[in-house]
């Protein structure tokens, strides 16, 4: 494989004809293969509840364990949207979240008085590969 940056990979072929005899595609009139890979996107959260003090917030959801891959061991993953942003970001320093036990996790370390935008996403490993689900997102403001 021969990949650049900004370019869709090349492959190249090897094999063995049935005379026994290798055949190597370089050199030769190659067979460009384009590669996209797409990311499996599951639902696993329901609804998101929230609760709110004056520095902390507690998000609870129902998991969708219809929805999620047979066999999937299953992590929750809470993540911050910042000011206008359609992509969220890792938890910055200071908030944490302690564990995430029952479905159900305190971030701690927040301002008082001020809006957050969170998403809970889940992260179903099968066979190895992890696959993250659709964003479940709910916006809270701190007492």
């Amino acid at each position: 494989m021969h990949a650049v940056a900004g370019m869709p990979p090349t492959f190249y072929t090897t094999a063995v004809n049935a005379s026994g005899n290798l055949l190597d595609s370089r050199g030769k009139k190659d067979v460009v293969v384009s590669v996209t890979a797409k990311t499996a996107k599951f639902t696993a959260i329901q609804r998101v509840q929230k609760q709110a003090t004056s520095n902390t917030v507690t998000l609870s959801w129902q998991p969708s364990k219809a929805l999620l891959p047979a066999g999937a061991d299953v992590r929750y993953e809470v993540l911050l949207y910042e000011g206008t942003s359609k992509t969220p970001i890792k938890l910055p320093a200071g908030i944490e979240t302690g564990n995430i036990e029952n479905n159900t996790v305190t971030l701690t370390g927040l301002s008082s008085g001020t809006k957050y935008k969170f998403a809970v996403r889940a992260i179903a490993t099968v066979d190895g590969i992890e696959i993250s689900s659709l964003d479940a997102k709910v916006s809270v403001k701190t007492l």
